[in-house]
């Protein structure tokens, strides 16, 4: 039973924890050699199902990723929305740890938007945000407000129970 219902259990585990695919991608592949072994045990253990081994490695290889990465869509939704002067990326992230380092949930949604650009113009100034003075943190009765302002870019993050929402502003 482990080898069929641990593979997407782990890829389950795995993407709700990082949320985010290529951090996903890491923890997966290091758990990729036990799927494949329990799969080899099924296959040695239960004569009947011994012509089925290429299946049985191919499920228990491919679902950690599958699953993996439909939990991290589910979880994370990015937009982006032009307005007259500004460029918006907007970003909900779920299942925030409530323990959480600002600094990270900043770099992580500037990581995410950085992928989801393709303009190089773009790209360029948000790298450069990284090296801007720190996050102001702000605590309100609704939750934890975080903003950044660098050579007018601003980055809001807006921190609620377990979901954050997150708002970079790009003058054209």
């Amino acid at each position: 039973m482990i080898p069929v219902i641990g593979p997407p259990l782990s890829g389950f585990l795995i993407g709700r924890e990082t949320s985010d695919f290529t951090q996903a991608l890491k923890y997966v592949a290091f758990s990729l050699p036990f799927s494949a072994l329990g799969a080899l045990f099924l296959y040695l253990g239960i004569p009947t199902i011994q012509k089925y081994l290429y299946a049985i490695l191919i499920y228990s290889l491919a679902t950690p990723f599958i699953i993996s990465f439909m939990i991290t869509t589910f979880y994370n939704k990015v937009e982006l929305t032009y307005d007259e002067d500004t460029l918006e990326i907007r970003l909900w992230l779920k299942n925030i740890d409530p323990s959480f380092d600002p600094n990270t949930l900043f770099k992580m949604a500037l990581d995410m938007a950085l992928r989801k650009i393709r303009n190089p113009y773009y790209k360029s100034k948000i790298k450069t945000v990284m090296e801007c003075p720190p996050l102001r943190v702000r605590v309100n009765q609704d939750g934890i407000v975080m903003r950044k302002n660098c050579n007018g870019i601003v980055v809001e993050a807006t921190v609620v129970n377990d979901k954050a929402k997150i708002k970079v502003s790009i003058p054209y």
